[in-house]
């Protein structure tokens, strides 16, 4: 459907606004959570756009330290280091809502809480 627009129109402009609604109500979804349920040494941004929530742990933690334990309870994130060329961001990491149901997003972050807070 999607390729059809751009052939057909040349732009992707009723995609765009077909989508927008979706995103925005994930992303809600993700800061809820996350205020839920996450330390309250979090910080993370609200985006106007994007898919993704930029995290930064006021308190250090390193998020490296605890991402295969996320992933062995099958929630992912990535660790801000990787953003980094020069070093840094350890405390730092990057949630994505965009291919998760609401269900799972809520789950996700409440688990990453628990583990976060451990």
């Amino acid at each position: 459907a999607v390729v059809n627009e751009f052939i057909f129109t040349g732009t992707l402009d009723g995609c765009i606004k077909k989508s927008l609604p979706v995103y925005r109500e994930k992303r809600d979804n993700m800061v809820e959570a996350i205020k839920k349920y996450m330390p309250s040494s979090f910080k993370y941004t609200f985006p106007d756009g994007g898919l993704f929530i930029w995290g930064e742990f006021e308190d250090g933690t390193d998020t490296a330290k605890y991402l295969y334990t996320a992933i062995e309870n099958n929630v992912a994130y990535v660790t801000g280091q990787d953003f980094y060329a020069n070093g840094g961001g350890g405390n730092c990491l990057r949630l994505n809502f965009s291919n998760a149901s609401n269900e799972n997003i809520e789950k996700g972050i409440k688990e990453l809480g628990k583990i976060f807070s451990r």
